[in-house]
């Protein structure tokens, strides 16, 4: 029922995503998680999209009603779409983040729903992860 109309609705949500006030926000990245439940796959090809709102979520240390909204739309994006490991690849950064989540946030249940999220992502390869840093120190 709602798999045809996934686009306007991405369209309409993506630049809400945004919005300064942390309430709207987080409704908004709830509102994702729930999408990528019903869109999965159809998700893909908005990932270059719906990431970078989804990590500079993660990291606006205003809101933890936010942060919590973040992680779980990264869970239901990643489990939904498909979309594990390759996280790690293409936002480097992303392994930092969620480990500094998991060392500085003081709520258990954020810190819970942090390691569920890891354990859907998934293990990089620590051989791999290596190589990839030290090319680009090089």
């Amino acid at each position: 029922l709602v798999k045809p109309h996934i686009e306007p609705i991405l369209n309409a949500l993506l630049p809400l995503s945004r919005d300064p006030n942390p309430r709207v926000a987080s409704s908004i990245l709830n509102s994702l998680a729930e999408l990528a439940q019903v869109g999965g796959e159809d998700l893909k090809s908005h990932l270059g999209e719906l990431m970078p709102v989804i990590i500079d979520s993660l990291q606006d240390q205003s809101s933890s009603s936010k942060r919590v909204a973040a992680l779980r739309a990264l869970g239901q994006v990643s489990s939904y779409a498909g979309f594990v490991i390759e996280p790690y690849t293409r936002y480097p950064y992303l392994l930092d983040v969620l480990i500094g989540i998991l060392k500085s946030e003081q709520s258990p249940a954020i810190r819970k729903e942090t390691m569920r999220v890891m354990g859907i992502i998934g293990a990089i390869d620590p051989y791999r992860l290596q190589v990839r840093f030290r090319a680009e120190e090089d």
